[in-house]
């Protein structure tokens, strides 16, 4: 790229696909393997806006989904081993053939972190990709676009080595690439800190990036190692039916708020999830000493909630936990529920002795107690 007028107009893109592309329809290529004059694609466009595919002969494609392949006019794109540094690099070259659009942009990414420096994209669909880099003093321009087959990409052009300062303030690195990259540390370390995170990520890749990122990262990164809060609630059903088949005798009690078995496409909401095995209640008739401790305590996920539990003591004095319930809230109807619960699963027993915080809902709550007890 000679000109850098379109530099100003231009606007910056994502790395990634989490946004939305500028997605071109109707694209029809040509494998001629020459580039266009531009240097840039072998389209034009048509009268309607569209761009229509230039050929010096009318055969069409017969399959489109080629791969790469060895008749391809270019490079396929390979890493470079790096003998100083002991590790592949990325080493871009004009004719290069990428997989598809998505292995160029990753590809991108990790030159833009390794070279140091950031880029400005004037380009960035599903077509063509054309970037210069930020210094408006720097040569350095890059440009490619979709090969013959519609589905590889090609570097068209590449042109100018960079003359700026490196600089490490952010280059290419994304929060989801972040997460990935320390995604073992946090299994490790599930809390890790953000100062302990910036200060790894600068040891490892040099990389300097804002506070928000970073937060960003450790948000993406306790995603892969535990999962999403709010999809993990939709597979309480299939835990419901593995418990039942791997525990004979638990006793499980869920309640849902708009739960309709007729309508398919309704969306209910968890109120109350009660849970308690058949061991904790044999453990406890035949074991422990008839006391019962009830308390309830806040979940720290982002759905919130409550978790209410109820455990007993056995014969050396130690903790035996009996049932426990995922709640909405803690109340009088709630403390109900889960008491009501507990003395089905556990039976009718004279002459247990409960031990709670007395709070105003649970006090109440016990006179509804279907047994005999000391409160």
């Amino acid at each position: 790229m000679d000109e850098k007028n379109d530099e100003i107009e231009g606007e910056s893109f994502p790395w990634t696909d989490d946004e939305e592309d500028h997605v071109v329809e109707n694209v029809e290529v040509h494998s001629d393997g020459k580039d266009s004059e531009d240097g840039l694609s072998d389209y034009e466009s048509d009268e309607n806006g569209l761009f229509e595919g230039v050929s010096d002969d009318d055969n069409s494609i017969e399959n489109p989904m080629t791969k790469v392949s060895d008749k391809m006019q270019g490079e396929i794109f390979k890493y470079t081993y790096d003998e100083k540094l002991k590790k592949e690099i990325v080493v871009l070259k004009k004719e290069q053939i990428f997989n598809d659009v998505k292995h160029f942009r990753e590809v991108m990414q990790e030159f833009v972190r390794q070279e140091g420096f950031p880029i400005k994209k004037l380009k960035n669909d599903k077509t063509r990709f054309v970037a210069v880099c930020k210094d408006n003093g720097c040569g350095w321009s890059i440009r490619a676009s979709l090969y013959g087959d519609g589905i590889t990409f090609k570097i068209k052009r590449l042109s100018g080595s960079h003359t700026c300062i490196k600089s490490m303030k952010g280059c290419g690195a994304s929060s989801r690439w972040i997460a990935k990259q320390f995604e073992s540390d946090f299994r490790a370390d599930y809390d890790m800190s953000i100062d302990k995170l910036y200060v790894s990520l600068k040891e490892k890749h040099g990389l300097d990036v804002n506070t928000q990122k970073l937060i960003r990262a450790v948000k993406i990164a306790k995603e892969l190692v535990a999962g999403d809060h709010a999809k993990s609630y939709a597979k309480i059903p299939q835990y419901i039916a593995i418990l039942k088949e791997t525990n004979a005798g638990v006793f499980i009690k869920l309640k849902c708020i708009n739960f309709d078995l007729s309508n398919p496409r309704c969306n209910p909401i968890l109120e109350n999830f009660y849970i308690s095995f058949d061991a904790q209640s044999y453990g406890f008739i035949n074991g422990c000493r008839p006391f019962i401790g009830v308390d309830a305590c806040f979940l720290k996920g982002p759905l919130k909630g409550q978790l209410l539990v109820a455990v007993s003591l056995d014969a050396n004095s130690g903790i035996f936990p009996l049932a426990v319930m995922i709640a909405k809230k803690e109340d009088g109807p709630t403390w109900e529920y889960f008491l009501d619960c507990l003395s089905t699963s556990i039976g009718d027993i004279e002459g247990v002795t409960f031990m709670s915080d007395r709070q105003k809902g649970l006090k109440n709550a016990m006179k509804t107690l279907r047994f005999k007890t000391l409160v």
